[in-house]
């Protein structure tokens, strides 16, 4: 992938607001990433069947599925398309078992600016290292 070519990004979290704050910020930190916003793990699972995505940004706690059974959904189908588990209610447990299901990067939620770019600047990485 070259430093000027678009990165789609799917991100899912069911809360709508951060959602799009998220979206937003990340979109706005760096030029390159397009972001698609879906508030439910299933119907992530629909997109991905579909349209080509590069990354993908999940919350953990979600009704219906949570993170860890959704990265293991998009690994059974996509295992080489970068996943970065992005949540507010983590802890060493979470984190330890989305590392034992090869989740890409695991990421505290965060909503500074600099949070931000990092997040950006993770998931750039995530997607050149992946190529």
């Amino acid at each position: 992938m070259s430093p000027s070519e678009s990165v789609d990004v799917l991100y899912v979290d069911d809360d709508v607001d951060w959602l799009e704050v998220v979206a937003a910020a990340l979109e706005r930190e760096q030029e390159r990433l397009t972001v698609q916003g879906e508030t439910s793990a299933q119907v992530a699972l629909d997109v991905l069947r579909t349209a080509p995505v590069d990354a993908v940004l999940s919350d953990y706690e979600m009704p219906g599925m949570n993170g860890i059974e959704f990265l293991e959904h998009v690994r059974a189908a996509h295992p080489e398309v970068p996943f970065i588990l992005y949540t507010g209610r983590g802890n060493e447990a979470i984190e330890s078992d989305a590392l034992s299901r090869s989740v890409t990067e695991y990421v505290q939620k965060g909503s500074s600016q600099a949070h931000y770019s990092g997040l950006a600047a993770r998931i750039l990485t995530a997607v050149e290292t992946a190529e």
